[in-house]
């Protein structure tokens, strides 16, 4: 690797090269093929995983010469003729690299296909075509960029004091130009191992941390603490274990400290990507540093300082904060749902709480069971789509409370779930007042006891409930109660259908009557078909001619 830069590592550098192979391939393939051929497609797919696969880490900066692709020093493509587009098309066209981003979309990679994929003449101006493409994740750099001569910092301390200026009235905002200043801060780069006699020399200051705090959050350009996070983390592939880790730990901590009191959301989520790189090494002090880099974050004062340092935020990417929620993970379970119940994001953040499953549930039942009204409505989504017996019993203790919507949801969840301290929940939702709901309990009737069954229906038939229904719910119900087939749902039903102190000679069956009887006939288990038998014996005669009748005249 470059002795200058040094701070990416194999694996990046790797999966930069499978990038750009993958990017000249679909190139290539689209002057072949129609726009809308499903080879292309699938291929414009593939590249989008290399591209996420290579960022994941934080932007890639690759530089153009004639005839090569570069990642620092090292050759990721070598073009072999002169006549190729990348990169040799894009040089002379004074195209000098590419800064790649993670989070390339479809859209934009069509853009970006589209303008590499037209034919190298004298028209062609590739960095206006590039420009007008709008390639929000795509910096492209030009060899008109004549920057300011930086000198390489010896510290992070120094890194941090050369960025001074930057966020002031003087620095303009980031737009899809490539602003010379911050290339060339993107570009500074701490060198060797500290020594015995310097182990406080990497530790950031109060005032350094709080300048570089003011710059994230101008968030003028989110690399300044990412590079230095980057030139720390490639520190651990070269020093020795022992007291160098705790040195580069301290270095770690400070910095992690900058971006979580900035809110700087695109900076935590890809150092966190990066953790993760590391952490997968074979090199003991740089897997432990990853380990480290990510429990900083991770740490509850910390945790909680920098949500709270995103809600000040005037806007953020909502898809990258669900995925900075989700490598968190489940240890941050408890500050996250703390969290929850007063963010500016409660959609975002359950969705994430879901993920972590029974860590969740520990830590948002008890929350959920201490807190009023609003709060509930915010936690109640994350229990629902965990949907384990613990979240849902602790739902059904407030059932009363949610809206039709959220009743209907939840006993969706409770029908699924083969806890018997939740069949009770089922039943009463027969008596529930929204129609809706009631039709989802009937659904789920089959996986109840049937003595339960019989006991509802038997006030359900008391109560007059039934005959406020419309026919068709009804007709629902008793088509479920007819495929139960038990002899004490049988016997309820007969009792509603010849009740006590009727006249033989005046008994005309009701509709709902009519229901019961073809239900009854329908019943296959011994015990009901004793029931039936017994009514066609003793019961009035209109009951017997309906029983004897044909099933449809009923």
């Amino acid at each position: 690797m470059s002795e200058r830069l040094g701070i990416y590592s194999q694996v990046e550098l790797s999966a930069a090269k499978d990038l750009v192979r993958e990017l000249i391939r679909v190139v290539r393939s689209f002057r072949l093929y129609e726009a809308s051929h499903p080879a292309l497609s699938e291929m414009q797919i593939t590249l989008r995983e290399r591209w996420d696969a290579a960022t994941a880490g934080g932007p890639v900066h690759l530089t153009f010469c004639e005839r090569k692709v570069l990642l620092e020093d090292e050759v990721v493509y070598s073009a072999t003729t002169s006549n190729q587009i990348i990169p040799t098309a894009l040089y002379d066209d004074g195209v000098v690299g590419f800064v790649l981003n993670r989070g390339l979309d479809p859209n934009e990679t069509r853009r970006l296909v589209e303008v590499l994929a037209v034919e190298h003449d004298a028209n062609i101006d590739y960095a206006a075509a590039l420009w007008e493409a709008d390639l929000t994740h795509v910096q492209v750099l030009l060899d008109t960029d004549d920057g300011e001569d930086w000198e390489d910092p010896d510290s992070p301390q120094e890194f941090a004091q050369q960025v001074e200026g930057l966020g002031d009235d003087s620095d303009p905002q980031v737009g899809n130009d490539y602003d010379d200043e911050r290339t060339e801060l993107g570009q500074m780069v701490a060198h060797g191992v500290p020594g015995e006699d310097d182990e406080d020399r990497f530790e950031l200051t109060d005032t350094e941390s709080a300048q570089l705090r003011v710059e994230l959050s101008a968030d003028t350009y989110r690399s300044t603490a990412l590079h230095a996070m980057r030139v720390v983390h490639n520190m651990s592939r070269h020093a020795t274990p022992g007291e160098n880790f705790e040195v580069l730990a301290r270095a770690v901590q400070s910095l992690i400290r900058t971006i979580t009191g900035s809110g700087n959301l695109d900076a935590a989520a890809e150092i966190l990507g990066r953790a993760q790189v590391m952490m997968d090494s074979e090199r003991q002090l740089e897997s432990r540093l990853g380990e480290l880099t990510r429990e900083c974050f991770r740490e509850p004062p910390q945790l909680w300082g920098f949500l709270n340092a995103i809600d000040r935020r005037e806007t953020i990417d909502e898809r990258r904060l669900y995925e900075f929620l989700i490598q968190i993970g489940p240890s941050g379970a408890a500050t996250i749902g703390d969290w929850l119940v007063e963010t500016r994001y409660p959609t975002i953040v359950a969705r994430a709480m879901r993920s972590y499953g029974d860590d969740a549930v520990k830590v948002l039942v008890p929350l959920y069971l201490r807190s009023g009204e609003n709060a509930r409505a915010r936690i109640a989504p994350s229990l629902l789509g965990i949907g384990s017996p613990e979240a849902l019993v602790a739902l059904v203790g407030t059932l009363q409370h949610h809206s039709e919507e959220k009743r209907a949801q939840l006993l969706q969840a409770i029908a699924r779930s083969p806890e018997p301290a939740l069949r009770r929940v089922i039943l009463d939702a027969l008596k529930d007042t929204a129609e809706p709901v009631r039709r989802i309990a009937v659904g789920a009737l089959r996986k109840q006891d049937a003595p339960m069954v019989a006991k509802v229906m038997r006030d359900l038939f008391a109560n007059g409930d039934l005959e406020e229904r419309s026919y068709e719910e009804a007709e629902d119900l008793f088509e479920m109660l007819s495929r139960m087939g038990d002899g004490e749902v049988a016997s309820v039903i007969a009792d509603f259908c010849v009740p006590r102190g009727f006249r033989f000679g005046r008994w005309r069956p009701s509709p709902l009557q009519k229901l019961c009887l073809r239900s009854l006939r329908r019943m296959r288990a011994p015990s009901a078909r004793d029931v039936v038998h017994e009514l066609r014996m003793n019961g009035p005669k209109g009951i017997r001619d309906l029983l004897d009748s044909a099933l449809n005249d009923i």
